[in-house]
């Protein structure tokens, strides 16, 4: 339980899988530096990163990936957006993703090739994890929070080191 969450400030867990895996992605291409700056330091170990699925590895054998035990991380980001910003319920993020197979969130579920029964087998699962892992939240270090849709119940409005504006 305290592996990635021991400390006393957690940078990266107000950042969705999605945000951190583009993230890794840039530094892999451009490196690290500030805008301004012509130097930039080039860290040849994240391509190994980049390539690994994503992995809190606890079972043995390594087989084990964020994704295949969870859902597509667009997916997940996708639920999370809909529940945490929208104030949406299960039922209304299950239909808005099935409706919204045209439009709106084709990339979500139509490019990853979800049927109704995936959509609709996520968000319960998202909502199964959700709820019975709010121990695991309330025991987070201090973060940042830089999305909006973050879900540190602790953190976000009683802790803010570093928080996205509440105003748009």
């Amino acid at each position: 339980m305290d592996g990635d969450t021991a400390g006393g400030l957690s940078p990266i867990a107000g950042i969705g899988k999605s945000t951190i895996l583009k993230m890794n992605r840039a530094i892999m291409h451009d490196g690290i530096g500030l805008d301004g700056f012509e130097q930039r330091f080039k860290v040849p170990a994240m391509s190994y990163i980049v390539a690994q699925a994503p992995t809190a590895e606890l079972r043995p054998g390594g087989e084990q990936t964020d994704e295949k035990d969870l859902m597509p991380y667009p997916l997940l980001d996708t639920i999370r957006r809909l529940f945490a910003q929208e104030d949406m319920l299960p039922d209304q993020i299950e239909h808005a993703l099935i409706a919204g197979k045209e439009d709106d969130f084709k990339s979500v579920t139509v490019d990853l090739g979800l049927s109704d029964e995936d959509i609709k087998r996520s968000v319960k699962r998202f909502f199964n994890l959700f709820q019975r892992n709010q121990w695991k939240r309330e025991r987070f270090a201090t973060a940042f929070h830089i999305e909006k849709d973050d879900s540190s119940t602790k953190g976000y409005l009683r802790l803010p080191v570093l928080s996205a504006s509440l105003y748009d």
